[in-house]
């Protein structure tokens, strides 16, 4: 369903020959930041902070933005 919402212009640059796909993974705007920054990176050590994390710690990804959405967290502003 993902895959249909973001369109056939999305999803061309896709190779589907290696089972390529787009998945996602919810966070908090901070969080991401201080992925995205120079010396930031992912840390396994602070995996499942803020959600839990059901099946040990990990970085978990969903093939459904919703399922993604559902561990978002907003900032103080209300943006995911």
């Amino acid at each position: 369903k993902t895959s249909q919402a973001l369109g056939r212009r999305t999803c061309q640059h896709l190779d589907k020959t290696v089972n390529e796909l787009y998945l996602f993974h919810g966070t908090s705007p901070a969080a991401a930041s201080e992925i995205l920054a120079p010396n930031g990176g992912f840390r396994m050590e602070h995996s499942g902070e803020a959600k839990g994390s059901m099946f040990g710690r990990g970085a978990y990804f969903a093939e459904s933005c919703t399922k993604g959405d559902e561990y978002a967290i907003a900032d103080e502003a209300g943006a995911l």
